[in-house]
């Protein structure tokens, strides 16, 4: 029976997922799960009872044919085993030896027991070191209960210790349209027959993660994955992720932490208001450069726009994508392809950011000498748009899987894609963003150390490079590392999404010249325009990149 029942969950798992999604609309899934829980934890009496210790077994292995389940018989010890492809149950009765749990590995290693394929696994004791457990080779999962627990809930009546082991998260369905975080890595399902209430003491269990990702562990209450009860204890350089619960049910590890709920909305609110102002301030840059035709010929300018249309690209990609207008599914070429623009559109920002930077250095810092092709405008944008490609691709071709659905339903690399399609770009190119920034205000502070009454200018200058060069996303990347500290997330969401509009102020608004074009354009009957008095109030909120040998510091 046993065999049969481990054999019918194992081919759900292989389902396809459309159909799963399906039946768990009527709580299929839901009810077969129950039901092969409460059924499995029934046998533990019969499978490893008291009676069973330190008798002979004749025959400790076998395989069931009519079922594709490995039953493994150590009732002597106090362990029995029915093993499949994507789901194994292990009964444990701690009375015999003193075995109270089990730990699953990626190989069959000579000290482990061999189960099926390249799973093994190792009986653990009562005295066993979550710590040291943590640090073992290809370990995948483990769960123990310690002797002080066990003790006290033996004298609560409890007998026997069942843990069963899912390959996949195929029969935890939510069916709520809101798209959640949602495991990648196996299932656990820690539970003891006949015991229900909540632990005397937390138990701890360990499952391995992806490298390089944030997680957070959640256990399955039959309508989404919830991490109250449930502690955490990893950061994103571990390989094994360390949880402690105070009650006993189906766990796992949650991959792209999602932000508490009291956050989320507020967070949301202010991403699309500055993405919608910062489309506003694009706008208003490219109706000022038909404008003003002077404007527009100058070779800073044609960079600036190139800029404004990559980040107008990349935000207008990202509002159409989130609003629900393109619909995707999960693994589907619908989320492959919007995936796989949106990465292309941020990092093609990222591209003229760098060389805009490189540009200012090369003004500010390395005045003399500086011989640029004839055509480098071309050759930028050349460069800028088609670089982004390379990376792209190579997650396309080479790890596709990595497209999936975010929280936030909109497709978008994850795991090592993620880490290294998106993030370490975005790392490196801030990193020598805020390094040329850092060189550039000294270098200006340097020239105009006898002119203190220049130092709002440079203030000025400080804070628009600080945009313009997408320094802000340091709060990004620092969101992605320390995702449990929420201050970043909302410094990003602030600071980053206002990029167009604080450009537009710059370039726009505080420009007499260009203001004086748009009051003369709006009422050329009322306002007469004149030329500034003074040449360098039209240079002070511009950007020059002509190949000057000139003194270069040109900030008030």
């Amino acid at each position: 029976m046993g065999a049969n029942l481990v054999s019918v969950c194992n081919e759900m798992m292989k389902i396809n997922e459309t159909v799963l999604r399906l039946s768990a609309r009527l709580n299929a899934t839901n009810v077969l799960l129950d039901n092969f829980e409460q059924n499995m934890d029934a046998l533990s009496e019969y499978l490893v009872h008291d009676e069973s210790c330190g008798k002979v077994i004749e025959e400790a292995a076998r395989e069931s044919a009519e079922a594709g389940v490995k039953l493994i018989n150590k009732a002597d010890i106090g362990v029995q085993a029915l093993i499949s492809s994507k789901l194994s149950v292990f009964y444990v009765n701690p009375e015999c030896n003193n075995i109270t749990g089990m730990a699953i590995y990626s190989d069959a290693s000579p000290d482990h027991t061999s189960s099926s394929g390249k799973l093994s696994y190792r009986f653990l004791y009562a005295n066993e070191s979550a710590e040291r457990l943590k640090r073992e080779p290809r370990l995948e999962t483990a769960a123990y209960m310690p002797g002080h627990l066990w003790r006290q809930l033996r004298h609560k009546g409890a007998s026997y210790f069942v843990l069963k082991v899912f390959a996949n998260d195929a029969l935890f369905v939510e069916t709520s349209m809101q798209s959640r975080p949602r495991p990648d890595v196996k299932v656990l399902s820690i539970t003891i027959p006949g015991y229900d209430d909540k632990l005397p003491n937390p138990v701890q269990f360990l499952l391995r993660k992806p490298k390089q990702v944030g997680v957070v562990c959640a256990y399955w209450n039959y309508t989404t994955w919830n991490e109250s009860g449930i502690t955490t204890g990893s950061n994103m350089f571990d390989d094994i992720v360390l949880c402690e619960t105070d009650h006993l049910t189906h766990f796992s590890v949650l991959l792209g932490v999602d932000l508490p709920e009291p956050h989320k909305p507020i967070l949301s609110v202010l991403t699309y208001l500055g993405c919608g102002l910062s489309l506003f301030g694009m706008l208003g840059i490219f109706l000022t450069a038909m404008l003003v035709s002077k404007w527009r010929e100058q070779a800073s300018t044609k960079v600036l726009l190139h800029l404004c249309l990559a980040l107008s690209l990349q935000l207008s990609l990202f509002l159409y994508f989130t609003s629900g207008h393109w619909s995707t599914q999960e693994n589907g070429i619908g989320c492959l392809i919007s995936g796989a623009v949106l990465q292309y559109s941020v990092l093609v920002v990222f591209s003229w950011m760098l060389i805009i930077s490189m540009l200012q250095f090369q003004r500010y810092v390395t005045v003399l000498g500086v011989d640029r092709p004839h055509h480098y405008i071309l050759i930028s944008a050349i460069v800028a748009w088609s670089l982004p490609l390379v990376p792209t691709l190579l997650i396309v071709f080479l790890d596709r899987t990595s497209y999936k659905l975010t929280q936030d339903a909109f497709c978008y690399p994850t795991g090592n894609g993620l880490l290294l399609g998106v993030v370490l770009p975005i790392a490196l190119v801030t990193i020598a963003n805020a390094f040329m920034m850092i060189r550039i205000v000294y270098s200006v502070n340097q020239a105009l150390r006898s002119r203190r009454k220049l130092i709002f200018q440079q203030m000025r200058l400080f804070v628009l490079l600080f945009f313009l060069l997408g320094i802000t996303w340091i709060f990004g990347v620092s969101s992605y590392i320390f995702s449990k500290l929420i201050i970043f997330s909302y410094l990003f969401c602030i600071t980053a999404t206002l990029q167009g509009l604080v450009l537009f102020l710059y370039f726009v608004i505080f420009n007499a010249t260009h203001r004086q074009a748009w009051l003369k354009f709006i009422c050329p009957k009322l306002v007469k325009v004149d030329a500034p008095k003074d040449k360098t109030q039209i240079q002070s909120t511009t950007f020059s990149i002509s190949s000057s040998k000139k003194n270069a510091v040109k900030v008030n």
